[in-house]
Parts: C-alpha cells; sequence; structure tokens
C-alpha cells in the first residue's frame, strides 16, 4: 500500500510537470494559450516524457538514475514558476469546494478502496511471461539489439515498457511496481468525470458519463494493477471521445492534445493507428487558419515520437515495426528470422479471432464455463452483445438525424467517422474485444449524447439528483471490494505463517504474481544455459513458461501449449556482453522456418 501511494505521488509529480513544461514550450513555439486540465495535462506529459525517454535508451539503461533526474528537472522548475504553483493551489482549492462534505468523505472511501483494490494484484500471462521481462531489460540496460532473438514477445516494442521501467520503483522496494502509472492516470479520469457530474448540476448527460464510465471500469479493471500495453491507450481513448463529446466547441482550441496524444498511443499499441487521423483533422484545421508556427512545432513533435519508436524497433526486431514483415527494409545481422515475424503476427490475428468468437457465442460450454468462474465477465458478456447491436444501429440512427435535418455537431460527425474507421480495423485485423474497449465505450456514449441533443434538457428531481453521486461511488466501490476478498480467501488458504506474512506485507507492497509463485514454490525455477562468450542464458522451468522478470531468460522451445517458434539454442550473442545483443546462427534459419511453418499448422488446428 506505502509503495502504491509513494508511486502515484512521484508519478502524479513527474508526469504533470512535463506536462506543463510541454504546455508551456508549445504555446511559446506557437505563440498561444492553450489550457488543459490536469486528466490532459498529465496524458501530455506521458507524451513528452516517452519521447525523452526514448532518446535516452539509446545510451543509457532507464533506472533510478533517470527517475531523480526527471524529479530534479520538476523541482528546478517549479522553483522558477513559484508564482504559477500559488494559482495552481488555488484551483485546486476551488475544485474542491464544488464538492459537500458529504461528497468529500465519499471520495475519500472511494480512494481508500481504489487503492486496496490496486494492491491485489491481478495475474496476468502475458506479463509474467513477457511484460516484466521486457521493463526490466529496459531497467538494466540501453536498448539491445536483436533482443526479439531471445524470446520474440520481446520484440515488441512498447514505450508503455518505457514509462514502467522508469517508475518501476524497484531500487526503493527491491521489486517493481506495475500498476502505478494507469492506474493514477485512471484517477485523474474519474475525478473528471464526477467534477463534470457535480458542475453540471447533474444533467442527464453528466449522468450518462458516470454510466458509461462504470461500464468501461468494469470491464477493463483488471488490467489496473499489472503490466499492460492495452489499458492506458484505452483509458486515454475513453476520455478523449467523452471529453469531446461532451465539449465539442473545444476540440480546435486544443490543438497539441488533439495531435499528440494519439501520436503516442501509436508507440504504446499499434492498434490504436486509427487515432492518427485525429492528428491530420488537427493539421487540417490549423493550416485552414495559417498557424504555420503551430504546424510546424506539431509535426517535429510528433515525427520525433515516431522516429525514435521506429528506430528502436529496428533495433529491437530487425524490423521497421514489428511483427508486421510486410515492411522488410532492412538487412541487419541481429535481424529476426522472417518467418517467426510471420507466425507470430498470424498468431495475434487467430487468437484475437478467437476471442471475438468466444465473446459474441451462446455456447452453452463457454457461457457455463463464465457463470462458474467469473459472473462479472458472464454478466459482461451479455452487456457486451446487447452493447454491439446498439453500436451497429448508430449508423442508421445517424442517417435517420440527417433525412430528419436534427442538429449535429461536424466535430460529433468526425468522431463519429473516426472511430468507425478504427472499428473496421480492428474488425480485419485483430478483433479481441480487449484491444478496442476504450473506443467501444467512448462511441456508444457519444451516440447516447447526439440522441439526447435531440431532445429537450429536463433535469432529473432533487431527490433523484442527490442519490446519483453516491450510487455511483457505491457502485466503484462494491466492484473493487470484491478482488480483495477474493484474494486474502486465497492467502488464507495457504500456511498460516505465509498468510500472516503476506498480509503483513501487502501494507508495504502490492500483492502480485510473482510473490504467489514464491510462495507456492513454483514458476522461479530455472535452468542455466551456456551461450559462449561468457554469456549464460536462464530457462525458465515454469509450466507455463513465465520467466518473471529475470533477465536474460526465456522459455523452453517444446514446452507444452506455448508457441513459441525459435529454440534458444539457435541464436548466438553478438558480443561479450548482454549489452551486444543476439542474433540468429545463420545455419539455423532454415530449420527454423521449417518448424515455424509446423506450428503454424498446429496453430490453425486449435485456433
Amino acid at each position: 500500500m506505502l509503495a502504491i501511494i509513494i508511486a502515484w505521488i512521484v508519478i502524479s509529480l513527474v508526469l504533470l510537470s512535463f506536462g506543463d513544461i510541454f504546455i508551456t514550450l508549445y504555446n511559446k513555439l506557437s505563440k498561444k494559450e492553450e489550457r488543459y486540465n490536469l486528466p490532459e495535462t498529465f496524458m501530455l506529459g506521458m507524451a513528452f516524457v516517452s519521447l525523452l525517454l526514448s532518446a535516452i535508451s539509446f545510451a543509457l539503461p532507464l533506472n533510478y538514475y533517470i527517475l531523480l533526474a526527471l524529479i530534479a528537472i520538476c523541482i528546478l522548475y517549479w522553483c522558477r514558476r513559484i508564482e504559477r504553483i500559488g494559482n495552481m493551489i488555488k484551483a485546486i482549492r476551488q475544485g474542491i469546494e464544488v464538492y459537500s462534505k458529504s461528497q468529500l468523505i465519499a471520495i475519500a472511501l472511494l480512494f481508500l478502496f481504489f487503492l486496496v483494490f490496486i494492491i491485489w494484484c491481478m495475474p496476468s500471462y502475458d506479463a509474467s511471461f513477457y511484460h516484466h521481462q521486457n521493463i526490466r531489460w529496459n531497467e538494466d540496460y540501453a536498448i539491445v539489439p536483436g533482443l526479439g532473438n531471445l524470446e520474440s514477445r520481446l520484440g515488441f516494442n512498447s514505450n508503455y515498457f518505457l514509462l514502467s521501467a522508469v517508475f518501476s520503483f524497484r531500487f526503493l522496494f527491491g521489486e517493481a511496481i506495475y500498476g502505478g502509472l494507469q492506474s493514477v492516470l485512471l484517477l485523474f479520469v474519474l475525478f473528471w468525470c464526477l467534477r463534470e457530474c457535480v458542475m453540471s448540476n447533474y444533467d442527464i448527460k453528466s449522468i450518462l458519463l458516470l454510466v458509461f464510465f462504470f461500464l468501461f471500469f468494469l470491464s477493463c479493471r483488471d488490467m489496473l494493477s499489472e503490466s499492460s500495453t492495452d489499458i492506458v491507450p484505452h483509458i486515454c481513448i475513453f476520455y478523449f471521445i467523452c471529453k469531446f463529446a461532451l465539449c465539442p466547441e473545444t476540440f480546435k482550441a486544443k490543438s497539441l492534445f488533439v495531435c499528440i496524444l494519439p501520436v503516442v498511443l501509436l508507440t504504446f499499441k499499434l492498434s490504436t493507428a486509427p487515432c492518427l487521423l485525429f492528428s491530420l483533422i488537427a493539421l487540417y484545421y490549423l493550416i485552414k487558419e495559417k498557424k504555420s508556427r503551430s504546424i510546424i512545432s506539431l509535426i517535429v513533435f510528433g515525427i520525433s515520437i515516431i522516429g525514435l519508436w521506429l528506430a528502436r524497433n529496428v533495433i529491437v526486431s530487425g524490423y521497421l515495426i514489428y511483427p508486421l514483415h510486410e515492411i522488410d527494409i532492412f538487412s541487419f545481422d541481429w535481424k529476426m528470422p522472417l518467418d517467426v515475424a510471420i507466425a507470430d503476427r498470424d498468431y495475434i490475428h487467430s487468437y484475437a479471432k478467437n476471442s471475438f468468437y468466444n465473446v459474441f457465442s451462446l455456447s452453452d460450454s463457454y457461457l457455463s464455463t463464465l457463470l462458474q468462474y467469473n459472473k462479472r465477465a458472464f454478466l459482461l458478456h451479455y452487456l457486451t452483445i446487447a452493447l454491439t447491436v446498439f453500436l451497429f444501429a448508430i449508423p442508421f440512427i445517424i442517417i435517420y438525424y440527417i433525412i430528419r435535418k436534427k442538429k449535429i455537431s461536424h466535430i460529433h460527425y468526425l468522431l463519429l467517422g473516426v472511430t468507425a474507421i478504427y472499428i473496421l480495423y480492428w474488425l480485419i485485423s485483430a478483433p479481441d474485444i480487449r484491444f478496442v474497449l476504450g473506443v467501444f465505450y467512448g462511441v456508444i456514449f457519444l451516440a447516447t449524447i447526439i440522441i439526447t441533443n435531440q431532445y429537450p434538457q429536463k433535469q432529473l428531481y432533487s431527490c433523484c439528483r442527490k442519490f446519483i453521486f453516491p450510487v455511483f461511488v457505491l457502485g466503484i466501490i462494491c466492484s473493487t471490494a470484491s478482488i480483495p476478498y477474493y484474494a486474502i480467501r486465497k492467502i488464507i488458504s495457504f500456511p498460516p505463517d505465509t498468510s500472516r506474512h503476506l498480509l503483513q506485507n501487502v501494507l508495504y507492497m502490492p500483492y502480485s504474481a510473482k510473490m504467489e509463485a514464491q510462495e507456492k514454490n513454483s514458476g522461479l525455477d530455472f535452468e542455466a544455459y551456456d551461450m559462449g562468450n561468457g554469456i549464460t542464458i536462464y530457462i525458465t522451468t515454469d509450466s507455463l513458461g513465465r520467466s518473471f522478470d529475470i533477465i536474460p531468460a526465456t522459455a523452453p522451445y517444446n514446452i507444452k501449449g506455448i508457441l513459441k517458434y525459435q529454440d534458444i539454442r539457435t541464436v548466438e550473442p553478438r558480443g561479450t556482453s548482454l549489452q551486444d545483443g543476439f542474433r540468429t546462427r545463420k545455419e539455423c534459419l532454415d530449420k527454423i522456418n521449417e518448424e515455424a511453418e509446423e506450428k503454424l499448422e498446429l496453430k490453425y488446428k486449435l485456433y
């Protein structure tokens, strides 16, 4: 618990400060006076810091020295802007004053329950399999050439891992904190939703915002306390759509946010690529207004973020964007085998298609499994189907309003158009519902706003309005309380000494999948493999192939249920240190391609 509180404070300090620096820099370069709230400043801080970390990672590991340097820059920045600190404190006080005492108590309880929820880690296979590995490599080493040869998933280069590395706080607690970034971001968006509701005096739009935020939270809560490359883009996109659905008139006034956020989200998750259309729209408006200074500034920032990300992709995997093997323009010695890239891409697509089929199927076996093991997922299954029916009805609703000559904001049309392209791209590429949650709930909220705009707005009776806030807070509390409850029940089943130790430990550190494996004496045994040149690789004996954050490590080639396309014995070091990287042995390429094809055939039988 203490670790999460410290993580939230430090992450907020750094990202809000660098967000403010970014906004100030842009305003000076473009001679504008754009203003942003806390969630937007936080997101722009992520963009600016990820740009800096990308550049630094070519020469230095992203460890606590970098974090301390970032904190020092923040302190120096605010020392030069004492007057602004006073204005910010005044603004925060005014923001707090809009809430009643009972509402402030409810918010404090919500914060406490959310904190308790975050400290009980939701086990994630991908996190234990390669996320923690990727984060640890970024912590301990500058970018490593051919790292994807060691384990193909390490070729997935996401700037989320860079931020997670510098905010791991391993030097303080001995273990990494993985849920700090996304959980504090969600808190900022949550408090924005509550403020919108109170400031609007509980109009129907703000009530709908609370409803859809609650549904969004239920769907993505399992990603909040573990590393996930999906959750930060989901939160940002959900906020983006909801913000401009409620306030379309602010779209043109926030060119930095509209243009840069989609760019940085692309470097977090490739599936967000359609959001780049928002960046082009922002530039189009600036071109119409002949704002050349703003255009040049935004293009330089955007190209810098994407350019550094692409360069990292090439160094890690040998491909401009792994596993998009079609863009094959380099021939470095560390380049991953082509058939491994093909197999990885096909596997992701097939797995996503299978997940899509499961979500929208009415198979008795699948539904009975959900009902038995996860009642929340069972209810969300039917909710998702119902909302999807509404989602595909949206075009017909819009056509009806056009025919009836109803007034719809052109910004709403833009939001609908880009999100429609996003959903089509998702359906074609990797239609796993996990990859579209932010857009899914955001665009349905947008549609409800368009519908409500066509009718006279009526306030709820005062006796009803006073229950909206506590009901929402109670809903979030109830949805977070179940996880600690089941986690504690599981831990109590351990031997008494082990249970007592774990329950005491969570007051200091969040419970993690690695901690659970340690207590169960499983998943943390490794066999040494001498790669040559004085380099030893550790091969996990875990039945699921998880290596957690132990480096250098990988899963065995023949592990059951894991489609691993390259044996560690086909890889060799490029030098005498891990920093020199890895490459595939030339004499093994034909064998790798042949075995990758065999495993692909197995994959098609499974999915």
